[in-house]
């Protein structure tokens, strides 16, 4: 067959091989031909936000989109131009930011030691310097802006000397607004497999470290620090003509502390080192680098020509307030594309700022609890995040009143315990501010007991009228208060100060034996308690009482009647035909009351007089 083949190819004058190849091209055209006959588009729906939604900040927009065959995307568009990037996978949505986006653009460069002065292009702030050990001049610098602007971004300078560099730019995406914190840096000439530093300050939670190092040779480089974040490499490069690399590195979402931070090379050691420290606030703590770009070239001293070139960002302009239009367009592999109906929205961002916090601090600490209290420059809730880290993990109950002075009561804490605390408040338009980490101890569990002695009266003693009732008493903290007791009753208010004492008006006891009792209270609850018994022994009350005469020709006497109520009477005398008696045996410290009868020859008693009183 394939000579017969070969035979009709020497014919024509054909190659065999070009005509096989013909003949696998054309096996071809059926199947273009069937994906060139759907014409059926997809059909899409916007399904969030919703028509007439007044919209604020980030919000999601969402959409449904089926085919015949299958969607290979979905774009949406806002106002007509494109938002963000097609989603090509179900489900199909974006995050839309109202409020735009904004990045925090650093920028480094690295020279050869020479006389220089490294001069920060516009809307650049220079952050640190650095230059070999003991030189005047600068060989390398960092600077950085916020870019709010929609496009590549790139960080320039001006030399003062015409000098052969090295430049680069890292852009970091902002969750808020991006600050500076802090810097640190060290330079060393000396060869090394290493070179460390330390940050001035603890570096906080959540915040952005950005290292930028220069080294000699193109060995390679890894950074680490005291605390154990990760550092992910947003550029790096070598410069074969001044035989140097200079490279930025960062990590996220910082643990908090203290921090030292080393940069470790490998291969041969360099011999000259620099390495700058840089602390953000404000940046996300998840993916946050959006661009990079590097360049190296023979710089001039023309203002502003030293460039790090251009790096692409996903920098968005805020969206105006007012109405808008959402459109979603899905499109399958054929090319047929369908839009939506469109969706109006109202965007509203008049209040975009969070509260400042300020003036958080811990008060009322005891071994179980504290009131955390701080202020807000504007009416705002209140919460707080605590927990035994800088990760927090409990959050006290919100308190949603909008206030300006703040003031949360953490309980069930473990005493002797060091706690982290951040500050949360809201405003009404839902911006919300968190505060810096702060840290408080609380106190230690007491459970020593107090030392207590009563000093007077002795014990045994016998007392009467108005004795002093003492005692001392000593805690390894502090003594909160003495109580004094008479038969387990107080005898006083508690004793809150030094020297312990009360008086004690015996006249208000019973004679006989009374069990007297001090009782030691600490501030934490703790108490001991010291006894002894003492006699009472009052000299007994007399009242003389007298009455009118009755004038009845055949009055036989008298009766005089006591009790310690009015109108009911325990006792009675028999006094006989007389118009004054003394009672006697009557008890100190109490109240007594009395009548008087008149009796006949028959012993026919009259009603009582008037009752009269007296307390002795």
């Amino acid at each position: 067959m394939f000579s017969k083949l070969r035979a009709r190819a020497d014919v024509y004058g054909l190659d065999l091989g070009l005509g096989l190849a013909l003949l696998a091209a054309l096996s071809f055209i059926p199947m273009q031909l069937a994906a060139q006959g759907d014409t059926t588009p997809p059909t899409v729906s916007l399904t969030a936000p919703a028509a007439n939604e007044i919209v604020t900040n980030s919000i999601a927009v969402a959409a449904t989109a089926s085919d015949n065959v299958g969607v290979a995307g979905v774009q949406f568009t806002l106002d007509g131009a494109l938002l963000g990037a097609e989603d090509v996978a179900a489900p199909y949505a974006i995050a839309w930011n109202t409020l735009g986006s904004a990045d925090l653009v650093v920028g480094v460069t690295k020279v050869i030691v020479l006389p220089m002065t490294m001069t920060p292009g516009p809307g650049l702030t220079k952050r640190l310097s650095l230059s070999c050990p003991g030189c005047g001049s600068e060989d390398m610098t960092s600077e950085d802006k916020i870019q709010t602007v929609a496009g590549p971004v790139a960080a320039t300078w001006t030399f003062s000397t015409s000098a052969h560099y090295l430049a680069q730019v890292a852009a970091f995406k902002a969750a808020g607004t991006p600050a500076y914190v802090q810097g640190a840096t060290a330079t060393s000439n000396s060869a090394s497999a290493t070179i460390a530093q330390a940050l001035g300050a603890n570096v906080i939670a959540g915040h952005l470290v950005v290292v930028a190092i220069a080294w000699q040779g193109n060995s390679a480089v890894s950074v680490t620090d005291t605390r154990g974040n990760a550092y992910s490499v947003a550029t790096s490069a070598y410069d074969a003509v001044n035989g140097q690399s200079l490279a930025i590195l960062y990590a996220a979402n910082t643990l908090a502390g203290a921090t030292t931070v080393t940069a470790s090379f490998g291969g041969a050691m360099p011999v000259a080192q620099r390495l700058a420290l840089h602390e953000y606030a404000g940046i996300a703590i998840t993916s946050p680098l959006d661009g990079t770009a590097a360049n190296i070239a023979d710089g001039t001293t023309t203002a502003n020509t030293i460039t790090s070139g251009s790096a692409t960002t996903t920098v968005t302009a805020p969206v105006t307030t007012g109405s808008h239009t959402l459109t979603a367009v899905a499109r399958d592999a054929a090319g047929n594309t369908a839009t939506s109906a469109a969706v109006t929205v109202t965007v509203n961002n008049g209040d975009i700022t969070p509260p400042v916090i300020s003036g958080v601090a811990a008060a009322s600490i005891t071994s179980s609890g504290a009131t955390i209290n701080w202020t807000t420059n504007e009416a705002s809730d209140s919460q707080v995040d605590y927990g035994l880290t800088t990760a927090y993990g409990t959050s006290s109950p919100l308190n949603g009143g909008f206030v300006t002075t703040h003031t949360v009561i953490l309980g069930a804490l473990a005493g002797n315990t060091t706690y982290h605390v951040r500050a949360r408040s809201k405003d009404a338009a839902g911006n919300l501010a968190l505060s810096p980490d702060f840290a408080f101890a609380t106190v230690a569990v007491d459970s020593s007991l107090p030392v207590v002695s009563i000093t007077a009266p002795a014990a045994g003693a016998t007392v009467s009228g108005t004795t002093t009732f003492s005692a001392t008493a000593t805690d390894n903290v502090g003594v909160a208060g003495v109580e004094f007791k008479r038969d387990g009753v107080l005898i006083a208010p508690e004793d809150t100060a030094a020297p312990y004492s009360v008086p004690w008006d015996t006249t208000t006891a019973t004679a006989g034996t009374h069990t007297l009792t001090a009782v030691a209270w600490d501030a934490a609850g703790n108490s001991a308690t010291a006894t002894r018994t003492v006699t009472v022994s009052n000299p007994l009350a007399t009242v003389q009482l007298a009455w009118n005469a009755n004038t009845e020709s055949d009055l036989a006497g008298y009766k005089v009647y006591v009790g310690t109520s009015s109108g009911v009477y325990s006792t009675s005398y028999n006094v006989g035909n007389t118009i004054n008696y003394t009672v006697t045996g009557l008890s100190p410290g109490n109240v007594y009351y009395f009548v008087v009868t008149a009796y006949d020859a028959t012993s026919f008693e009259s009603l009582v007089s008037n009752e009269v009183s007296a307390t002795k």
